[in-house]
């Protein structure tokens, strides 16, 4: 029996990706953005965020054109590292006005491509909403526990039940 292992995409790589996409949002240079596009996506990629969602280069194009016009003058600032594992990613972001106030936030989460282009992100805007406390319960903000236990159960979720 033959085992293939799929190497994920080196993070430094996937780090100037990221930092390539976000720059691409607000570069007013319609050339210039669209080889930004073109070295992040794949040619079927696709961003899906709340309001809007862009597929293909000329999808992902227009949607960086709409946010423009809607935030001009502002610029997109990665506000984490960016988490890698598998064919996946994660980073934090803020979209910056001209005083470097944020005017939005958000987290993006993206699948990648064998070529370590993005085959697909979605964006979310604003920070996660805690769980409300419930009385009693042993995990975090009332969540489960997720506890090391043993090598047969470790990492296991559970209530929190003793």
């Amino acid at each position: 029996m033959t085992t293939t292992i799929s190497a994920a995409p080196e993070a430094p790589s996937v780090e100037a990706t990221v930092d390539a996409y976000l720059a691409a949002w607000t570069e007013p240079d319609d050339g210039r953005r669209r080889a930004l596009i073109e070295r992040c996506f794949t040619a079927t990629g696709a961003v899906v965020d709340p309001p809007l969602d862009g597929h293909g280069h000329d999808g992902i194009d227009a949607l960086m054109r709409t946010l423009q016009a809607h935030y001009p003058g502002t610029r997109f600032v990665r506000t984490t590292a960016v988490d890698v594992h598998h064919d996946a990613f994660r980073a934090g972001w803020e979209l910056r006005d001209a005083d470097g106030a944020a005017v939005l936030t958000g987290t993006d989460h993206a699948t990648l491509a064998a070529d370590g282009r993005i085959e697909r992100i979605t964006g979310f805007f604003g920070d996660l909403t805690p769980l409300p406390a419930i009385a009693g319960a042993a995990g975090p903000a009332g969540g489960a526990a997720v506890t090391g236990g043993s090598a047969a159960t470790d990492g296991a979720v559970t209530d929190g039940a003793a």
